[in-house]
Parts: structure tokens; C-alpha cells; sequence
């Protein structure tokens, strides 16, 4: 990229992931990588929010994994009972 400006010619650097997360200046001198912690991978870069509230700070989360959440919607929304959603389980509709 360098070779290339000095020359006159239009050039930026192309980055994969792993340069994104880990070696971009302009990323790291905004604040942009945060890192969170994955269940499954441990902690795990990613991009924050863009957008900053001086009185709600943003506060990153993870997305949750596959059926997280399945017994706590099955009981506390959607009001089946606990020998209910025990017959779905054994059944494999959800974890």
C-alpha cells in the first residue's frame, strides 16, 4: 500500500478479520474492538456499538447460543408447565 501512495496510485491496505481485530490502528484509537466473553470460544473480539450516549453508556453482550433461553420463554411466556415442557424436552423439540 505504502509503495503503491508513494507512486501516485489510489492504494489502502486489505485487511482479513484477524488484522481487523487485532492490528487496525483507527480501530483500536476509537475504542471500536471490545472483547467479550463466548461460552463456547472464550473471550472473543468484536465490534462495540458506533454509537455513544454521554448518560447511557452502551454496555456489550453476547448473542445468546442456540435454545439459551428455550426453557425460559417455554415456562415464563408462554406459561407451559414444567412436566409440559419435560415431554417436550424428552422429545427433542428443545434443549
Amino acid at each position: 500500500m505504502t509503495q503503491l501512495q508513494q507512486a501516485g496510485i489510489a492504494a489502502g491496505v486489505v485487511q482479513d478479520i484477524e488484522d481487523l481485530m487485532e492490528a487496525d490502528p483507527q480501530l483500536a484509537a476509537r475504542g471500536s474492538l471490545v472483547s467479550i466473553e463466548h461460552a463456547r470460544l472464550g473471550r472473543f473480539g468484536h465490534m462495540r456499538t458506533p454509537i455513544s450516549f454521554s448518560r447511557s453508556p452502551n454496555q456489550p453482550y453476547r448473542a445468546p447460543n442456540m435454545g439459551e433461553h428455550s426453557v425460559d420463554i417455554a415456562t415464563k411466556l408462554c406459561g407451559l408447565s414444567d412436566a409440559r415442557v419435560a415431554d417436550l424436552q424428552s422429545l427433542a423439540v428443545f434443549r
